[in-house]
């Protein structure tokens, strides 16, 4: 799920890099963290059940390489 949503961003991350002036590492790193529920959670969607995934967080970073010229 990270790689795929990670794809989605890349040149995004990339462009927005660039007008910034840094010059990122052409890897991006992303993490996909889940949350379940422990007890039952209202949403606008309908209840969410315990043990069920109530949240989740997509990280995704870019490491600074070198300034650009």
């Amino acid at each position: 799920m990270a790689e795929a949503l990670g794809a989605g961003f890349r040149q995004s991350v990339w462009m927005v890099a660039d007008e910034l002036g840094f010059a990122i590492d052409s890897q991006l790193r992303t993490t996909h963290e889940m949350a379940v529920a422990t007890a039952p959670v209202d949403s606008p969607i309908g209840p969410i059940g315990p043990g069920k995934v109530a949240a989740q967080r997509f990280v995704g970073r870019a490491w600074w390489t070198a300034s650009r010229s």
